[in-house]
């Protein structure tokens, strides 16, 4: 653990106990601090090498969850861990839990300058999670698949990932 996770999991423990709040304050005051960065960075789950990019994307992506309505973030910090590689940009499905499903969603930022489209990509990324959890054992056409997360990604405000979904046609997705 580094000294970043160490004052992140310090801080959250005692925003829980309400030792930084003091006995006056509410659940209000945790659930402010829940949706804000801070609580969203501590809640979040992440993998990979920290760099100094990958803490800089990891503030894009709590930007992102910071925007989406509050079940959606939810979920996503509940089940999602994302990854940073050389990969591409995927949502990996895997067993989370006691039996529930989740995901890691694996980012290659490196050929991407924009933070305007780090931002899309990610929200875009999320969308095929949440697509995916609605109906996990439908089969859907890849162009379809890529068109919901479109979908939901333009639905959050942050834009659309492709602007024609051909070279997906006749390839099918989970």
């Amino acid at each position: 653990m580094d000294l970043g996770e160490a004052i992140r999991r310090e801080a959250g423990q005692s925003m829980m106990k309400g030792k930084e709040f003091g006995p006056k304050k509410t659940k209000r005051d945790y659930d402010k601090w829940e949706r804000s960065p801070e609580g969203i960075r501590y809640n979040m789950t992440t993998m990979g090498d920290v760099t100094t990019e990958d803490e800089a994307n990891n503030c894009l992506i709590v930007q992102v969850l910071q925007r989406l309505p509050k079940r959606i973030r939810e979920k996503v910090l509940e089940k999602v861990i994302f990854v940073h590689t050389v990969a591409d940009g995927t949502v990996h499905p895997f067993l989370h839990g006691e039996g529930g499903g989740g995901a890691y969603i694996i980012f290659n930022f490196r050929g991407i300058k924009s933070e305007k489209r780090k931002l899309c990509t990610i929200a875009h990324e999320i969308g095929h999670f949440i697509s995916a959890s609605k109906n996990p054992t439908k089969s859907v056409p890849a162009d379809e698949n890529e068109r919901r997360a479109d979908d939901l990604s333009e639905k959050w405000g942050f834009g659309r990932a492709y602007k024609t979904y051909k070279r997906f046609k006749g390839a099918f997705s989970l």
